[in-house]
């Protein structure tokens, strides 16, 4: 696995766009954070927040304009 090629614990992927939201897959090895957040796409507004081993996604509501 590229994982342990690298000594890593975690990859964080973009560039596939997925509108319901951060998705973190195997156990949180892996985060989609690609969230279409510009307004083309819709897409939730949404963060990463990374402390220590621990992988926490956030979404915040879009304003209306």
């Amino acid at each position: 696995m590229v994982l342990n090629a690298y000594g890593a614990k975690h990859m964080v992927i973009g560039h596939t766009p997925s509108l319901q939201g951060i998705i973190l897959q195997y156990d949180g090895r892996l985060a989609r954070i690609d969230t279409g957040i510009s307004r083309y796409y819709g897409g939730p507004l949404s963060w990463l927040e990374i402390v220590g081993d621990t992988l926490t996604p956030h979404t915040v509501k879009r304003s209306v304009q």
